[in-house]
């Protein structure tokens, strides 16, 4: 409890520095810093969004929060794949900004598998596994804006465009052997599998197409001018279509090897996907 309330003052007391800078807020005028600059964003201006983790992490550790230990800020971001998330906007009036938003999550492990040689049995060598997944999220909409201060008020809509091939839970796999076939060992030794005459290349599950509709609805606090930070709730409804899964073989007949490709059609089809875990995002945004 103590270290949240000392990282909240000091996210109170690098707003207030900053509103040291600011301005003149007459009702209908537009808001100045001291220095004479624009403070909220203009016809022409471009915003570039970044996660603003990174921002709360330098200011949690600056004043120590974790006990000297490394801070990570508990306003994480949602989806829980994560990845490189980036949104531009570009302001086609004060109030108006057509933004293209951008998400890419991949990632790949490798494992490395002991397994007896069968030339020589007291000697050890390695089978590889690689499981990976991926996801590529683009938008394209419209965001709106509230309000003539500091604070705004942003909501909005975007068409949405989602790949998925793998998930976490369900990665698509690629083995490499180091006990080969032949015809001495037409059974050759594997970690997985054990001594076998069929065994897996590569394992894919079904691929996912999806495309629909997002709405967003949230706020940007402006600290100084043309920087602020901000978050958003959002939602989507989205039309997918899921591929086939496909499994690869190689096995050992006739004196040579032959390699086989089995598809799962039955994985193959059509849905209507509904968000049932509301995304977050906390991000900081620089005009120019």
């Amino acid at each position: 409890m103590k270290k949240t309330v000392l990282f909240l003052l000091a996210i109170c007391s690098f707003t207030f520095f900053a509103y040291g800078q600011f301005e003149s807020e007459a009702s209908g005028a537009l808001l100045i810093s001291k220095n004479g600059h624009n403070i909220l964003p203009e016809k022409g201006d471009i915003g570039l969004a970044i996660d603003a983790a990174p921002f709360l992490n330098f200011v949690g550790n600056l004043v120590k929060i974790n006990s000297g230990g490394t801070f990570n800020s508990p306003l994480h971001m949602q989806p829980p794949e994560g990845g490189l998330a980036i949104c531009i906007k570009y302001f086609t009036g004060t109030k108006t900004a057509i933004r293209i938003r951008g998400r890419v999550a991949y990632n790949a492990a490798t494992e490395k598998l002991a397994v007896p040689d069968q030339t020589d049995p007291a000697e050890i060598i390695y089978d590889t596994r690689i499981s990976s997944n991926a996801i590529i999220d683009v938008g394209i909409g419209i965001e709106q804006r509230k309000g003539a201060t500091r604070m705004q008020g942003i909501y909005g809509i975007e068409g949405m465009l989602t790949v998925t091939k793998g998930a976490e839970a369900s990665p698509n796999y690629r083995y490499r052997y180091a006990n080969e076939f032949s015809s001495t060992y037409p059974l050759p030794v594997t970690n997985l599998w054990g001594a076998v005459d069929t065994r897996p290349i590569f394992a894919k599950n079904a691929p996912l197409y999806a495309i629909g509709a997002r709405g967003f609805i949230g706020a940007e606090y402006f600290f100084t001018p043309k920087i602020s930070i901000g978050g958003e709730l959002a939602a989507a409804l989205q039309i997918g279509r899921s591929g086939s899964a496909k499994v690869k073989t190689e096995s050992y007949a006739t004196g040579s090897v032959e390699r086989d490709v089995t598809k799962d059609k039955s994985t193959s089809g059509s849905m209507l996907m509904l968000d049932n875990v509301v995304d977050t995002h906390l991000y900081l945004v620089l005009y120019f």
